[in-house]
């Protein structure tokens, strides 16, 4: 999963919220008017017009431009300019990039309750970038999230108590919180769910329930769930026993991972779902 990968599932109304940019115009008029209003200290405008530059919309990008506009909007407190800034610096775009000042910008931000500003802080507590690894802070913020609906914070929760990361392991919790991510299209959840009803992780073991899961997964595009729900029906494992739909899903997984996928699927014939 990667770091600054967006949430597709919430509103535009509450994007802001969601480290998304605040609808704000495309067209000359609609740069015009927001120059003025930030010219004249609204940190609403301020923010408007960085991201104008930062997008490209109505004028050509500029990365500088925008980081100005968006540190006058910050000053003024406007918690989605923190969080932009913050992406800026992690990334290295438009300014120098630094793990420790982009921290300091995604607490600021997670201060105004930018949801993934939170999120964004237990991945870089998670893989200690800008600070020592903290798992116990980490699923902290990564709490906060999931509790305002973030499919990827929801699925990383379940993968902490899934592992036993920041605590004990979990599987009730972990269970729970997959669920969640999964109703909101996550693929990697609908995996690790097949994964866990397959062993009887914490669980009643079920291969029928696993190879539910596994489908929605490879369905979703996943190419390990492709490999694995592939195996299923090669093997008869909760599903009737079918090798021309194995052999579908083996391609669809190898046209994606090719010599990876190949691997995985050695390991399953060699050692069963266990041995992964």
């Amino acid at each position: 999963m990667d770091e600054t990968r967006a949430s597709k599932t919430v509103s535009k109304k509450d994007s802001h919220r969601y480290g998304g940019v605040i609808p704000c115009g495309d067209s000359p008029e609609d740069w015009e008017r927001h120059r003025k209003d930030a010219e004249l200290g609204d940190p609403s405008g301020q923010y408007k017009l960085g991201a104008m530059y930062q997008l490209g919309w109505g004028v050509p990008k500029d990365y500088a431009e925008a980081l100005k506009w968006f540190r006058l909007a910050a000053e003024q407190g406007s918690a989605p300019a923190a969080h932009q800034i913050a992406i800026h610096i992690s990334l290295g775009v438009g300014t120098p990039q630094d793990d420790k000042e982009a921290l300091k910008w995604f607490r600021l931000a997670a201060e105004g309750g930018v949801t993934q500003a939170y999120f964004l802080l237990g991945w870089r507590h998670h893989h200690g970038l800008g600070t020592p690894r903290d798992d116990q802070e980490a699923l902290k913020w990564f709490r906060l999230a999931a509790d305002d609906g973030l499919p990827e914070a929801q699925f990383m929760l379940g993968m902490f108590y899934e592992l036993g990361y920041g605590g004990p392991k979990d599987y009730g919790q972990s269970v729970k919180w997959h669920l969640l991510a999964a109703r909101q299209g996550c693929a990697e959840s609908y995996y690790h769910l097949g994964l866990i009803r397959c062993n009887g992780h914490g669980v009643p073991q079920d291969a029928q329930e696993a190879a539910k899961y596994f489908r929605r997964a490879a369905e979703l595009g996943m190419a390990r769930a492709q490999t694995f729900f592939g195996y299923m029906c090669e093997s008869g494992l909760g599903v009737p026993q079918d090798p021309d739909e194995a052999q579908k899903w083996f391609r669809l997984a190898e046209a994606q991972e090719g010599d990876e996928a190949r691997l995985m699927l050695a390991k399953l014939r060699e050692n069963g779902p266990n041995g992964l």
